[in-house]
Parts: C-alpha cells; sequence; structure tokens
C-alpha cells in the first residue's frame, strides 16, 4: 500500500523566469534511478512563489522525508528532482510516474497567491459545508492546503519541513500539525509517531 506525499520548493528570487535542465549527476550517486524517457526543460515562471510535486510511494518521514534531508540539501538539487514532474518513489533511486504508468509526465506545480482548493465536509445527504483553503497565507505556503496527501514536505531555502494530519475522534475533526522541523523528528526517538505537545487549538 502507498504511503502518498506532495513535495514542494520555495522558489528564491534568484531563480525566477530561468530554464533549469534536467542533470542526472545531481541525482544521489547510490541511487538506482529509473530515466527511461526524455526529461523536458523546465521554466519556472517569474510568479512561482512554491513549486510542487506528487510523489506515490513510501512518503512518511524515514521514507520519502529521509530521503530528502539526506540527498536534496540545496535548491539546485531539489529543482532537479522537480523537472521530473510527478513522481513514483525517490527513495533508493528516482522513477516518474511515467516510468511504469506509460503517461505524459505531469509538470511541477506552480503555486502563488491566486491557488486555493475546495474542501467539503459531507454531514449528511443534505448538508455539505464547503470550505475554501488559501495556498499561501502571511507570505507562506499553508500547510493546509499543502496536505492534499498525507504528508507534506518544504523546502524553505535554508531546511526542510513536514506537516502531517490526523483525525481526532473525541473533537470530531482532522487535526493539523502545522509545518514541523523535519531533522527534529526524523532524528527523535518518537518520529514514526510523533507526539504533539501544542494544544489542538493552535493547528486550526
Amino acid at each position: 500500500m502507498s504511503t502518498r506525499c506532495n513535495i514542494y520548493l520555495k522558489v528564491s528570487e534568484e531563480t525566477y523566469g530561468k530554464t533549469i535542465k534536467f542533470n542526472k549527476n545531481l541525482l544521489p550517486a547510490n541511487g538506482q534511478h529509473v530515466l527511461n524517457y526524455s526529461i523536458p526543460d523546465m521554466k519556472v515562471p517569474k510568479n512561482a512563489q512554491y513549486l510542487g510535486v506528487y510523489c506515490h510511494y513510501d512518503g512518511y518521514i524515514d521514507g520519502v522525508g529521509k530521503e530528502l534531508i539526506e540527498n536534496y540539501d540545496t535548491e539546485e538539487k531539489i529543482l532537479n528532482l522537480l523537472c521530473m514532474g510527478d513522481l513514483s518513489n525517490v527513495c533508493q533511486g528516482v522513477s516518474s510516474y511515467k516510468s511504469w504508468r506509460n503517461e505524459d509526465n505531469t509538470e511541477a506545480e506552480v503555486i502563488d497567491e491566486t491557488c486555493e482548493r475546495t474542501e467539503y465536509s459531507w454531514r449528511n445527504e443534505n448538508n455539505c459545508e464547503e470550505k475554501k483553503i488559501p495556498a499561501i497565507v502571511g507570505g507562506k505556503l499553508n500547510a493546509e492546503w499543502a496536505l492534499k496527501e498525507e504528508y507534506a514536505y518544504l523546502f524553505d531555502g535554508d531546511n526542510w519541513f513536514v506537516a502531517y494530519s490526523w483525525w481526532n475522534d473525541s473533537l470530531e475533526k482532522t487535526i493539523f500539525s502545522g509545518w514541523k522541523s523535519l531533522a527534529n523528528l526524523l532524528y527523535s526517538t518518537e518520529h514514526k509517531c510523533p507526539i504533539i505537545d501544542e494544544p489542538f487549538e493552535n493547528y486550526r
């Protein structure tokens, strides 16, 4: 069973408008990468505050999270990864969705102030609550928006962060972690099931 995630990069001003050419040599040297197709150049729009791709497998903290923090520590390396579009996996080797689905490569998502998504909460057959979730709040990527899958990862130019959510039975709602330091969670003894020490209301 897959554990899915999204991987995001905060784009630096120096990168706006640039064309990124894929370079296999920037991938981890010890990985068994599946690159059986031509990867197109990626043009970074001038309005791109963030770029993001989907990853299908091993999205948990000591899977994709560990791979990102150990092997993708610069914007250059992450942009190179995002050139591949949506990914099947990044652990122990990178492969794109196209490698096994035989579909057109899905390019990296461009995220700016105009992006939002709609979330529906079904109470019963006749009552549906609709919620608009903005992608960027206060100039920063909104963790709740980013959590389209089980995990979301964000590189802000210096460090990696992770966000996740879970259903709380007693409160009868989804609790969002917000962005947490990936290094702190990965290298703690509780990283497989992070302990949340802040009050629940801080996450909404």
